[in-house]
């Protein structure tokens, strides 16, 4: 859940910093004299070229002493090559906050016979908060054609910042990337850069210090199947290290660990854990662990959560009576009502690892943006704001990614893994019996099947808060996927409470259905679509080289048992197509494996499959063999047995 970061680092790590209408800045302009930029017939073949995208930050002192304000320059020049590219580049959005100063805002188009068309101001709109984003000057640049240039220049004043991240790649490739950080001895910066952009160094120029990072060919990031596409684009993360001649660095992760301790146990509130916790008679309940499940179930059931800011959405007074939050306030009352129990935890600040890599270390304070509680006796997790989820795994978003450790009620903060939950206790397990109609037009399949984990949560889910049209629509999908036919003849759940996420047990659902797809007439001869009872399998194909770490949602577990009779009078042919081998392998350990194996005793077949994903994230190295695993899902769900008639 993401919330307004800009506002909780001001408030959490304010300081003298104020926009002055003194001072100046580093002036950037566009060339005067245009020319059109040659392309190669593979760029020329692209939606859009972004052949310049230039970023400036100058952080510049007030006539206050210690005071500080920066300007932020964006320059970039885009080819557009077609129709889609005229569409995506031609109206351009400039965050604007609420007391930014515009000093510069300029644009061009260029035809293709070299004409320029200058940005009418007039054309200018402004939006207020646009779609929850905050407040934008909106442009559309005229003249746009295909094989033409867009081209615009803003400046803008604002107050300085401390920390700041720039993400450059995108799915159109830059064929010159730029960052500029201007700053003097008083301001001292770190960077990081995410996957593979440039750090780059600090040089003296006067009383100035200027780092220069420059990139060349920045390839396109497409969207790949199993990849966490956002996360791994190339981007650079900036903040405040230092001040003046002091040596100590600031800003540190123990820092981050002491302002989230006050912020979320320290806030000033008319909340009265203790009472709150009597008035759900949590109190009266023997072990810690069901005290905390009590008031998980309470506040998850009773107490709605608002991606929203704002004083009544983050006490803890104000949203038990309204009985709706946002996800700092809702941590906030298990944070005092932990605290009121005595329970020893730790407080959890992470990002999304669909989002971004939490690393160790660089202090980048924009991974902060997720919480969780966690109980180092019983590693169990508790998450403030999934209403899936209870006591025990972490979201499956959250886990395997680094996160802030903030030990309660010291301040320490350490990073570390936050553990995800091993393959094979995320299970999906599948017992099927095939029946054979008398008359051969038809089979009855008896299905037995259970989840664990993660699939088990989001399902239990589905059964809590579905209507029950939506309810038996999604029984159908999980007992007959993909049979169109199928009559679905019965069907019980087991363990379908929502409040059993907080145990091991299986979610269950058992029932039959008659289908004749399964079942295909072939003059004497049947055959029989046994890899249909598994359901539809994704398939991996790909028409370019990996560019992304494969990244599975979370590790997983299959386990299928497919058994029938054969008719009398027939022959089953075609088993072998039944066995089917793949796995990936590294260092001696399996990865990711797909097996499926069959035996024959008298008329009686089995057919058993084994499939798993030992781990959630796989180098791309890797990505044959992860896919020859996939694919042998695929394989298998194709498998048609013949029976035929014996001679």
């Amino acid at each position: 859940m993401r919330k307004p970061l800009i506002i909780l680092l001001a408030a959490f790590f304010a300081t003298s910093v104020y926009a002055s209408p003194n001072g100046g800045y580093t002036q950037h302009d566009w060339d005067s004299l245009v020319t059109l930029s040659t392309l190669t017939d593979a760029e020329a073949a692209d939606n859009a070229i972004i052949l310049l995208d230039t970023r400036i930050l100058e952080y510049t002192p007030s006539s206050e002493e210690g005071d500080f304000f920066m300007y932020i320059t964006r320059h970039k020049r885009i080819r557009v090559n077609n129709d889609n590219g005229v569409d995506e580049f031609n109206k351009v959005f400039v965050p604007i906050r609420e007391d930014d100063e515009v000093i510069t805002l300029k644009a061009r188009s260029i035809a293709k016979d070299g004409t320029v068309k200058v940005l009418n101001e007039e054309s200018i709109k402004n939006l207020e908060n646009y779609e929850d984003y905050g407040s934008f000057a909106l442009f559309a640049i005229e003249g746009v054609e295909k094989g033409g240039e867009i081209e615009y220049i803003y400046t803008i004043k604002r107050t300085a910042e401390i920390f700041g991240r720039e993400t450059y790649q995108s799915n159109v490739k830059i064929k010159e990337a730029n960052f500029t950080l201007i700053t003097t001895d008083e301001l001292k910066f770190g960077t990081y850069g995410y996957n593979g952009f440039p750090t780059g160094e600090f040089v003296k120029d006067g009383e100035r210090y200027t780092l220069n990072i420059k990139v060349e060919n920045m390839p396109a990031l497409y969207e790949e199947e199993y990849s966490a596409t956002d996360a791994c684009k190339q981007r650079l993360a900036y903040k405040l290290i230092g001040r003046g001649g002091e040596s100590t660095r600031l800003y540190t992760w123990n820092d981050a660990a002491l302002r989230y301790l006050s912020t979320m146990y320290g806030y000033e509130t008319d909340f009265d854990a203790a009472n709150f916790i009597k008035g759900i008679k949590a109190h009266k309940l023997k072990t810690e662990e069901e005290k905390i499940l009590a008031i998980e179930k309470y506040l998850k059931t009773n107490i709605a959560i608002k991606e929203e800011s704002g004083p009544g959405l983050s006490d803890p007074s104000a949203i038990v009576a309204r009985r709706y939050g946002n996800e700092t306030g809702m941590t906030r009352i298990y944070a005092m009502c932990l605290n009121e129990l005595g329970v020893r935890h730790q407080l959890v600040v992470t990002c999304n690892r669909n989002d971004n890599k939490f690393v160790a270390e660089f202090e980048d304070y924009y991974n902060l943006d997720e919480y969780l509680f966690y109980f180092p006796e019983t590693k169990k997790y508790l998450s403030p704001s999934n209403i899936n989820l209870r006591l025990g795994a972490a979201p499956s978003y959250l886990a395997g990614n680094n996160g802030l450790f903030v030990t309660v009620p010291y301040g320490f903060g350490q990073v570390r893994e936050i553990q995800p939950m091993k393959y094979d206790e995320n299970t999906v397990k599948l017992d099927a019996e095939i029946l054979f109609d008398k008359n051969m037009e038809y089979v009855t399949v008896k299905k037995r099947q259970s989840w664990t984990g993660h699939t088990a949560y989001i399902y239990r889910f589905n059964f809590e808060y579905a209507d029950d049209e939506n309810k038996e629509l999604f029984i159908r999908e999980l007992m007959a996927s993909g049979l169109d036919d199928a009559v679905i003849k019965s069907k019980t759940t087991v363990n379908d409470d929502i409040e059993a996420n907080a145990t091991a047990t299986p979610l269950e659902l058992n029932g039959e259905y008659t289908c004749g797809s399964l079942l295909e007439n072939a003059g004497s001869s049947y055959i029989l679509n046994v890899g249909d009872i598994i359901g539809p399998q994704s398939e991996l194909y790909q028409d370019h080289e990996r560019q992304t770490d494969i990244s599975f949602p979370y590790p997983k577990e299959y386990l299928h048992h497919i058994y029938f009779t054969i008719p009398a009078g027939y022959t089953v042919k075609g088993l072998d197509d039944a066995k089917i081998t793949k796995k990936l392998e590294s260092k001696g350990e399996t990865l990711a494996s797909f097996t499926s194996t069959y035996t024959q005793k008298g008329n009686v077949v089995e057919i058993n499959v084994h499939e798993f994903y030992a781990v959630a994230d796989i180098p791309k190295e890797f990505y044959e063999g992860f896919r020859s695993v996939i694919n042998a899902a695929s394989d298998f769900q194709k498998v048609a047995l013949v029976l035929e008639p014996n001679k």
